[in-house]
């Protein structure tokens, strides 16, 4: 009998395994992700050995000038780093010689649900904490796919977009020039922009309330991994965004003019093209 019921068990894992209900590994959040600080900068290639030049990449980033860190996604001998870029297209990678960088590791993770409209934080692969946040609206939606943190910028006190802005490696598939930048995403505060944690209405970047932004930003850094996964259920316009990048003539509200103001007085920020 109890033969029978241990075989019968083992069907029904089976079967829930087979159909995709039983997800719990492909689920699973790293407990680490493996880091390499730039200590010079560098070309990032097609593949190890390769004289197929993807990219530069340089030792500092391209706003707040901190030293470059990004993440590893895989390692071919001990010379050889596989590392997420920044720039488009989105999803960019290349191939860094291990030579001067500086092994790290960070213990966080964020995750991005645009249907649910949640920021999921991880740390030690376990979730600590969910936030409600403002999504891309339908015209401009956020884009979907493995990002990480380019780098956390500080924001003066009375800053438009709240205390932080956290820029990702991620462009707006709609917006390629807005605001003096290319499109780039961030997470950053709701700040006087309006909307309310839940709601479809930004032009890609993902809007936290103060109180989880710092507390987001006091413990993440540069280097951390953000998957944002969809697609929205109110991003139904997938036809909006073109076939070739393109510049999108849109009337920038006098907040978000402020926003590229806020760093250094740098009008032209590479970061602060999207809200």
């Amino acid at each position: 009998m109890y033969r029978k019921s241990f075989t019968s068990l083992l069907s029904l894992i089976t079967t829930v395994a087979a159909s995709g209900a039983l997800c719990v590994t492909a689920q699973a959040v790293p407990a680490h992700t493996k880091t390499a600080e730039l200590l010079v900068s560098k070309l990032a290639y097609a593949s190890p050995g390769s004289r197929t030049v993807v990219r530069g990449v340089s030792d500092h980033t391209p706003i707040y000038g901190a030293p470059t860190t990004l993440p590893v996604l895989s390692e071919a001998g001990p010379e050889w780093l596989h590392v997420a870029l920044w720039g488009r297209p989105n999803g960019t990678t290349g191939w860094i010689t291990s030579a001067a960088t500086r092994e790290g590791q960070t213990p966080w993770v964020i995750r991005v649900s645009l249907p649910a409209r949640t920021v999921k934080v991880y740390h030690l692969g376990h979730l600590i904490r969910t936030m409600k946040a403002v999504i891309g609206s339908p015209e401009t939606p956020t884009p979907t796919g493995h990002f990480f943190i380019v780098e956390k910028v500080p924001q003066p006190n009375g800053s438009s977009i709240g205390p932080w802005a956290l820029a990702l490696n991620g462009y707006s598939n709609v917006l390629h020039q807005f605001g003096g930048g290319p499109g780039q995403i961030a997470i950053h505060g709701i700040g006087n922009l309006g909307a309310s944690p839940g709601e479809a209405a930004s032009h890609g970047c993902i809007r936290l309330t103060t109180a989880n932004l710092d507390w987001l930003a006091r413990r993440v850094s540069s280097g951390v991994t953000v998957a944002i996964s969809g697609p929205s259920a109110v991003t139904a316009k997938a036809s909006y965004m073109p076939a070739e990048p393109a510049t999108v003539s849109l009337t920038i509200k006098s907040a978000e003019n402020n926003m590229a103001e806020n760093i250094f007085s740098n009008p032209f920020s590479p970061f602060f093209s999207t809200d």
